[in-house]
């Protein structure tokens, strides 16, 4: 939801149509696509206060910290939270990307769905493992030996080769798709860094 309002508010439709569509497969998977277009409708409706609640509390949560005070603090906070959010949104699609590509006789709509998911999760990798990436590295000095730094070099190492072969996977036979290994890598990169922050959490 944030991603189609950032969207919608930047005025491009393209990329906030692709996002509906993408939160709208997720809704269908796990079983609340009604609840979902009631809840999208009076959200976006609704005024900018109640659709940023989740990131005030937040906010309100950590200024009361005692570890809050700085501004290196600060930084390295919401680098954290921007990494959770991008985290879980590249590893829900690719995991509904991984299990329609398991499926077999897929009819060309099928097809067709997998071809537009897997666009879908490429675009979310890159730029964003560039950016999240360069944004630890500026803080170094804090994280020396941090394993969540050398997992993003390679997952952005890797983007930016999907990146360049992009419009090539877009066009291969679904099995093809599957099988490629630098995307496979990608599924374990990002899985991992998942369950490390996950378990640095609890």
């Amino acid at each position: 939801m944030t991603d189609i309002i950032y969207h919608l508010y930047g005025e491009n439709n393209e990329a906030m149509y692709l996002s509906f569509a993408a939160a709208q497969e997720l809704a269908r998977y796990i079983g609340i696509e009604s609840k979902f277009a009631t809840w999208t409708i009076e959200n976006l409706e609704g005024t900018m206060m109640k659709r940023d609640t989740v990131t005030m509390l937040f906010n309100r949560l950590l200024t009361d910290s005692k570890n809050y005070g700085s501004e290196k603090e600060l930084v390295f906070v919401h680098t954290a939270f921007l990494t959770g959010s991008f985290i879980e949104k590249v590893y829900i699609s690719g995991s509904i990307l991984k299990q329609k590509m398991a499926a077999t006789d897929l009819s060309q709509e099928q097809e067709a769905d997998i071809r537009e998911l897997l666009i879908i999760f490429l675009n979310q990798l890159d730029p964003s493992t560039g950016i999240l990436y360069d944004a630890y590295e500026r803080q170094q000095e804090q994280l020396q030996g941090l394993v969540v730094l050398t997992t993003f070099q390679q997952l952005k190492e890797l983007s930016a080769h999907l990146k360049s072969v992009k419009a090539t996977l877009a066009v291969a036979p679904v099995k093809e798709i599957a099988a490629n290994e630098d995307l496979k890598t990608t599924f374990n990169l990002i899985d991992n860094l998942r369950n490390l922050i996950v378990t640095a959490a609890q």
